[in-house]
């Protein structure tokens, strides 16, 4: 139908898995696949390294709002974070956008989705 065909057309389809099972002696074949719709991701990755506080992020979504959560990584142990803030990016059912603020010097993690990127704030001297 023209529903699934623009699904499978989507660049953001997150996954598609098909299968096939023949019922025992017969030769009928059911196909199934499961399809997610939509996916967020970043369209345009921030630079690894960033000397102004606010970045803005980009990314497409068929969402009208997303989610973006920036943690602050934490200094002893990169795979833990000491700040975590949620923006609400706005989005017109293809792209989205939103701005970030980063409150100190370090290194942070964007999410979006399954999609995570990392930045450096380092203020220029």
């Amino acid at each position: 139908n023209e529903n699934t065909r623009s699904i499978l057309l989507d660049a953001s389809a997150g996954y598609i898995g098909i299968g096939a099972y023949q019922q025992p002696d017969t030769t009928y074949v059911y196909l199934t696949a499961e399809i997610m719709p939509s996916r967020a991701y970043f369209t345009e990755l921030p630079s690894s390294a960033v000397t102004v506080p606010k970045l803005t992020v980009r990314g497409r979504s068929q969402r009208l709002t997303e989610n973006v959560i920036v943690y602050q990584l934490s200094d002893e142990n990169t795979y833990m974070y000491s700040e975590r803030k949620t923006y609400t990016a706005k989005g017109d059912g293809t792209y989205f956008y939103t701005e970030v603020e980063f409150d100190d010097p370090g290194r942070y993690a964007l999410q979006v989705g399954n999609c995570l990127v990392k930045v450096t704030y380092k203020p220029a001297e």
